[in-house]
């Protein structure tokens, strides 16, 4: 199942043991994603900023549900902001990637000479790449805080001063 997440409030430990994709890692060198492609013609973009939250969000709900309704598309796109071009061209040009979408409104793009999104045709994560170096739980050690995020039950144990501090939270360090 893919999620689209605003990584800049997401917290690392939300993300551990899962594939984090970014808007750089879809589309090639040589060739847009379809949905980038889509934004792109479209005149849905301008500065840019918010393109990479757009781009995510509709290729989240395009992997979970290949022929989304509007309002799936819509829900699908709300939190991101853009102060540029308006909804219009952004809706529209995400409409035009669900079958189940309403006809395009304004007709001055031609969205049928792009390319339609694949789902199957999508480069997964190599398996030999995933490294677990710590398989029995995550440990984040920042300068004040360390963020323990214990994966089993006997991790949890093994962590002396987490214990003590579960059952005494005012104990000093």
């Amino acid at each position: 199942r893919f999620v689209s997440a605003n990584a800049c409030i997401t917290p690392l430990y939300l993300v551990d043991g899962a594939l984090v994709l970014t808007v750089e890692g879809i589309g090639s060198q040589k060739r847009f994603h379809p949905i980038q492609e889509r934004l792109s013609s479209g005149n849905a973009t301008q500065c840019g900023f918010c393109s990479p939250g757009f781009v995510m969000a509709a290729y989240a709900l395009l992997r979970n549900n290949p022929s989304p309704s509007a309002d799936e598309i819509r829900g699908a796109l709300v939190g991101n902001l853009c102060r540029c071009t308006g909804y219009r061209p952004i809706l529209e040009a995400q409409d035009s990637s669900s079958e189940n979408a309403p006809e395009i409104a304004s007709g001055l793009v031609n969205y049928e000479q792009m390319q339609k999104f694949d789902e199957s045709a999508e480069i997964i994560f190599p398996p030999k790449l995933i490294v677990d170096n710590n398989p029995d739980s995550l440990i984040i050690k920042g300068k004040r805080v360390t963020l323990h995020s214990p994966k089993r039950w006997r991790s949890l144990r093994r962590h002396s001063n987490l214990c003590l501090r579960s059952t005494n939270p005012y104990q000093p360090e």
